[in-house]
């Protein structure tokens, strides 16, 4: 019985931090400090990565995070260390 609470808790933990994972277009919103307009449209144009469910747009945390740094320019540092790995 007991081992039964535990794995329902488990499972409980495990299904919370997934979902604390996921973004409303809002919470996006803010975290990329672009207007909720600038989100759909990105959204509608496949830039930014997205899904939905039902009538509603849901973004991963983790994927908004790295899409924000695959935008990132590179330094001068950053081209001479991609030569010198070659």
């Amino acid at each position: 019985m007991l081992e039964r609470i535990e794995t329902m808790v488990e499972n409980f933990s495990s299904e919370k931090s997934s979902e604390d994972n996921l973004l409303t277009v809002d919470q996006t919103s803010k975290l990329v400090k672009l207007s909720i307009s600038t989100i759909y449209s990105k959204v509608s144009r496949k830039e930014i990565p997205a899904f939905k469910i039902g009538k509603r747009l849901y973004f991963s945390k983790n994927e908004i995070i790295a899409w924000i740094k695959s935008g990132k320019i590179k330094t001068i540092a950053d081209i001479r260390n991609e030569i010198n790995r070659r």
